[in-house]
């Protein structure tokens, strides 16, 4: 039963039942479907009444959000495509494990706005050490907020995981003796032993140097302005750093000598190899001068790390033992982030120049004598 509404007040109150009403507002057309605003309303006729008043304020005020009945899956689909053009190709690969593996299945049949904080700590329960999926369901939901597909605001600091970050230990790096013995088993013969040098002697991360181009290097330093986004067995992406930012990184002369000889090993590599890819300069190849597998360069570490009798660890914690020795030199946390790009932009633009020119080349030259120096010879 429809309920007569006064003049000049949009919408309808029908009657569904014993102190039962549903308010009902027409909020026009958006890409050939109708867009309205549905409530059901518990009370008395007035109280109905007051919602559809306080619904037509809302709509002159520009504030109203259309009735979602989304499915979680429906909103996902909108979502994804949203990341896929908005951010890296390894951050839509991340979202899109977390939700078709774990989520999706215990949540993607429900309506998006009748999700609870409950239903959410049910789904992350099924799997309940990986904190990833917690992360991907804040950055849908928040999403779904700012789209106006949600009214509720979800404080995700109240659900759990069991996961917990792990322990920072020793044997997550090499020490200064560890470095030396790997050094000494590094003939640079191989693609990929520039790679190593490049991880400890600057703490680049695996995807700048596999992104780091010949006309980058200097004869004291590198430049730092762009990475690997994407590789796959039909191309690759380069593009920005991590942080979009560009920084200079001295080098040691150790490692400027090794490029050297890496060049010009990469030089005869190329006259040997036809249809070895010669456009895109990179420092760090495959055997066709493309960008190489990182699993391989993996695969490569553990065998050196066995030839030279240490334990293995990562390509990625090449940039952690960078780190972890220059703190052992007592070289200051802000000149150790200056060089490895973790400061803020404000940071770098206001002590960048002061930095670069005195504290970080005296560090790449204590660090060099360190592994390299008289001193390092005579242990």
């Amino acid at each position: 039963m429809s309920i007569r509404i006064p003049a000049g007040l949009r919408g309808a109150i029908y009657k569904r039942g014993k102190n039962s009403f549903r308010v009902q507002l027409s909020l026009g057309v958006k890409d050939g479907k109708p867009e309205i605003k549905r409530e059901t309303v518990r009370g008395t006729e007035q109280d109905a009444m007051n919602l559809l008043i306080r619904r037509n304020v809302e709509y002159l005020d520009n504030t109203i959000q259309v009735t979602n009945y989304q499915t979680v899956r429906q909103a996902y689909d909108e979502w994804v495509k949203h990341v896929e053009k908005y951010r890296t190709p390894n951050t839509l690969r991340f979202y899109k494990q977390r939700f078709e593996f774990a989520l999706l299945p215990e949540l993607g049949h429900r309506r998006l706005k009748d999700i609870t904080l409950g239903d959410l700590q049910k789904a992350l329960a099924k799997y309940p050490n990986d904190q990833h999926n917690k992360r991907a369901l804040s950055a849908f939901l928040n999403w779904s907020r700012d789209m106006g597909k949600l009214s509720q605001k979800f404080d995700f600091r109240k659900l759990e995981t069991q996961s917990r970050p792990a322990p920072k230990k020793e044997e997550d790096v090499w020490s200064f003796e560890q470095v030396q013995k790997v050094y000494a088993a590094l003939t640079f013969d191989n693609f990929y032993d520039i790679f190593i040098a490049l991880g400890i002697e600057c703490g680049l991360r695996p995807q700048e140097i596999m992104g780091l181009t010949w006309d980058r290097i200097h004869p004291d330093y590198l430049v730092i302005d762009q990475a690997v986004k994407e590789r796959t067995p039909e191309g690759y992406k380069i593009g920005g750093t991590k942080t979009d930012e560009v920084r200079l990184v001295a080098t040691t002369p150790y490692l400027s000598e090794k490029l050297t000889q890496h060049k010009a090993n990469q030089k005869v590599r190329i006259i040997a190899t036809a249809g070895y890819n010669r456009d895109v300069n990179l420092v760090v190849t495959d055997a066709m001068g493309n960008v190489p597998d990182l699993n391989y360069i993996r695969k490569y570490i553990r065998r050196l790390a066995k030839r030279a009798g240490v334990h293995c660890i990562p390509p990625k914690n090449l940039r952690s033992t960078y780190i972890s020795l220059m703190g052992d030199l007592g070289i200051p946390i802000p000149v150790i982030q200056e060089s490895v790009g973790h400061a803020t932009p404000e940071m770098i633009a206001k002590h960048y120049l002061r930095v670069f020119s005195s504290s970080l080349q005296q560090a790449a030259t204590l660090y060099h004598e360190r592994l390299h120096g008289e001193a390092a010879q005579t242990n």
